[in-house]
């Protein structure tokens, strides 16, 4: 899994990122700003599952903010695995590696 949210409000914002799983959370920006009425708020989700599962789950934890949204864009999708333009085999295994 790999997630990161985007918090910015007039005073600042707070950027919250968890990229291992069963790591821990880092958060950083601006965790003494003043409270604000005005959020928007980006999420950035990656995870192993059916597109519309996740969705629902994402959906779900959304609307149990405090809040009211007054706009959103979601999408979710399903990406094509990578596909290496070149294949090396060597003694620890196979290395894939994609020209840029």
């Amino acid at each position: 899994m790999h997630l990161k949210a985007l918090d910015q409000k007039a005073a600042g914002s707070v950027k919250a990122a968890l990229t291992a799983n069963g790591g821990e959370p880092s958060v950083e920006g601006a965790l003494d700003a003043s409270p604000a009425m005005r959020h928007r708020l980006f999420v950035n989700l990656r995870a192993c599952g059916e597109p519309a599962v996740v969705r629902s789950l994402v959906e779900t934890a959304l609307s149990g903010l405090p809040a009211r949204c007054l706009a959103s864009q979601l999408r979710c999708f399903s990406p094509a695995p990578p596909r290496p333009e070149r294949r090396f085999a060597g003694h620890f295994g196979e290395i894939a590696i994609r020209a840029s």
